[in-house]
């Protein structure tokens, strides 16, 4: 029967070699324990080593510090020779009783597996060897031992993951848009981590359900898109509140991966938590069929990933609960601004109901024609304004679809016939022949020229005017869609405040929310939206919207 023996390595008694003669052996620091330590980073009773036969097992006994055999923390394992324990600052290391152990000095300094957390690596039959001669406990003994392509190899690896986690940092502390940022995350996380898949999955607040936000596929041909986890490798994660990694997925039985390791051909995994400031938010998880392996170093490249996701998917979530309080704050404090507005309408309306009675009675169709118009244009203006409070007032994404933007100008355009004719003013239209279809919400275009036009005409002396609506193809990834008129013009100082909310230069006959919303809906086909005016010579407004790619949907 094989007999074992714990040499200390690091901590009290280093150097000491403890047989393990009894069948059970409880290590802690209280001196009941059959191995004590004085030690205060040891629970009471810590470990308990069980001896059946010629194996050993190990089980944590709920210490605070934890159980790490190898550098990986465990609940419970089987132990091997050469096995490394790690109980708080010491370190033990199983032993045949019947081999001698040369003294501590002549053991090189331990040269961590490939699996293991480390700038270095090295085969694993040399994981321990006795040196010939005394070698002093330096880094110097270790890279002596490597050949050049290795250290060169490993030290380019450690300073990619340093240059992935310095991106992941920047990334995470100056993006709040919650799409963006996942994606940049995965987008890091790829470059570094050989996977072949890659998902985020954040918990609902409202529901503590998670949902997919984010995804990516190396191999978008040869891999289903159909996101496939193992569920006991989730309520781990989330339950023990730590990182999984399965080496071998198709040797390992412990989470239950059968179904999903045969659909997708798995050869490895790695689930991290994000961890925000109270509480776990989601978890990133990774995968890869080849014929590599993810090792430690990858595990804790990914868990450090999780806990800068987890931070900034809360900020990302506090900022937008900030910015829609603010929305609704300011929409609330505007009501009794927009009340004369409102008011100057529903008499309009009243007005045009008594005349409309009226002109029935006396079967008057010219008043009535004229009457209709008045009532037809304050049920526009009532229609516009609602529709507006709620394009401010909520978060959405475009419904977007190849949409020809010439078109949708020559419709706009149309629709603002009758109010320029009013004004005595002249609409030209430049449209390039050649501008392509871009991804757009055609309605929410169609709603920011409006308000432009509209704008524009409003800017015209009474005497006339000219409003010009063009296009343009800007290179190969944007267009300008532009609003021009030669009419009243702006001041700086009112030029730089036209897209707050609720600021109008229209008195009761504006409510300030045109180009607010204008300025919204651009920003969210990814866009912008810029201005410029000279007083007494006119206004020109120009959109820039991406193209030559599909924009993204959250879908």
């Amino acid at each position: 029967m094989t007999t074992y023996a714990l040499l200390v390595v690091k901590g009290p008694g280093k150097g000491q070699v403890y047989p393990l003669e009894n069948d059970e052996v409880t290590i802690g620091r209280d001196p009941s324990c059959e191995l004590s330590f004085d030690d205060r980073t040891l629970s009471r009773q810590h470990v308990k080593i069980v001896k059946n036969g010629d194996s050993l097992t190990i089980e944590d006994l709920d210490s605070v510090n934890g159980l790490l055999l190898n550098g990986m923390r465990e609940s419970s394992a089987e132990l091997r020779v050469d096995d490394r324990l790690t109980l708080g600052n010491i370190e033990l290391l199983v032993r045949p009783a019947s081999v001698k152990v040369p003294p501590l000095e002549k053991l090189a300094p331990r040269i961590p597996t490939a699996d293991e957390p480390t700038l270095l690596h090295q085969p694993t039959d040399q994981r321990l060897v006795a040196s010939e001669e005394p070698e002093p406990d330096s880094i110097m003994s270790i890279t002596q031992s490597l050949s050049s392509s290795m250290l060169m190899d490993l030290l380019g690896r450690s300073h990619q993951s340093l240059g992935a986690m310095y991106r992941v940092t920047r990334i995470a502390s100056s993006i709040f848009d919650l799409d963006v940022l996942l994606n940049k995350i995965l987008d890091e996380t790829f470059a570094t981590i050989r996977a072949e898949r890659g998902f985020v999955l954040l918990i609902d607040p409202n529901s503590d359900q998670l949902e997919v936000k984010a995804s990516r596929w190396q191999n978008k041909e040869a891999l289903d898109h159909k996101v496939s986890i193992s569920q006991n490798i989730i309520s781990h994660v989330l339950d023990k509140k730590e990182s999984v990694l399965i080496a071998d997925a198709m040797a390992d039985s412990k989470f239950g991966l059968a179904e999903s390791v045969v659909m997708h051909k798995i050869r490895s995994a790695m689930c991290s938590p994000l961890r925000g400031r109270t509480r776990i938010v989601g978890i990133i998880h990774t995968d890869t069929t080849g014929a590599g392996e993810f090792n430690q170093e990858d595990l804790m490249l990914l868990d450090a990933i999780g806990n800068a996701a987890g931070i900034a998917v809360e900020n990302a979530q506090l900022y937008k609960d900030k910015i829609q309080n603010e929305r609704l704050a300011a929409m609330g404090q505007a009501i009794s601004g927009l009340s004369h507005y409102i008011k100057n309408i529903v008499a309009a309306m009243d007005t045009s109901h008594a005349m409309v009675e009226k002109a029935l009675v006396a079967e008057d169709l010219s008043l009535i024609n004229r009457v209709w118009k008045i009532l037809r244009r304050s049920n526009q203006r009532i229609s516009n304004l609602v529709l507006d409070m709620l394009a401010y007032s909520k978060e959405r994404k475009p419904d977007t679809q190849p949409c020809p933007l010439n078109d949708v100008c020559k419709e706009a355009a149309e629709l603002c016939h009758d109010r320029i004719k009013s004004k005595h003013g002249k609409l030209h239209l430049a449209l390039d022949p050649k501008l392509p279809k871009i991804q757009a919400d055609p309605q929410g275009i169609h709603r920011c020229l409006l308000n432009l036009l509209t704008n524009a005409i409003d800017a015209l002396d009474e005497d006339g005017g000219e409003v010009k609506i063009s296009t343009q193809s800007q290179g190969e990834n944007e267009v300008l869609i532009t609003v021009e008129d030669n009419g009243a013009g702006m001041p700086e100082k009112i030029r730089q405040r036209i897209f707050d909310v609720f600021f109008s230069t229209k008195g009761s006959q504006g409510t300030g929310l045109g180009l607010a919303v204008t300025k919204k809906i651009i920003e969210e086909h990814g866009g912008v939206i810029e201005a410029e005016s000279t007083p007494d010579q006119g206004s020109k407004f120009t959109i820039k919207l991406p193209a030559g790619q599909e924009l993204d949907t959250g879908e």
